[in-house]
């Protein structure tokens, strides 16, 4: 048998910490709240803090299932605004991609007919 390492430099995470358990009645926290300030053009990121907090709601009348996901929206507090600033470096990424793939192409010589026989010019691409 194999015994597996993992690779120099790897640490292994702790291990997560129980969830607190909740106080009776104590509500789940909401997301949307704590992420409101964020504005993103990304239809789904100004949608999903909504979906979750319907989704905690529904949970809170189960409180068993209520205090396993407390820490998972406490994260997802946290990871939120990573991923609005993830998409909106990645929009600026295509946008300087886009610009450069523009120039480029401009920067590509025009091939242009010469004479009127035809025979042996050059021809633009899809002519």
């Amino acid at each position: 048998m194999t015994v597996h390492e993992p690779p120099s430099g790897f640490s292994r995470p702790a291990p997560p910490k129980p969830p607190k358990p909740l106080a009776p009645g104590e509500p789940l926290p909401l997301v949307a709240p704590a992420v409101a300030e964020l504005q993103s053009s990304e239809p789904i990121l100004t949608h999903l803090p909504g979906t979750i907090d319907s989704l905690a709601s529904s949970l809170n009348a189960n409180p068993t299932a209520a205090n396993k996901v407390h820490d998972v929206l406490n994260v997802t507090n946290d990871d939120l605004p990573g991923l609005v600033q993830s998409f909106e470096r990645l929009r600026e990424e295509k946008a300087k991609l886009d610009q450069t793939w523009d120039d480029q192409t401009r920067s590509i010589p025009q091939v242009t007919r010469t004479g009127s026989s035809g025979a042996g010019q050059a021809r633009e691409p899809g002519i």
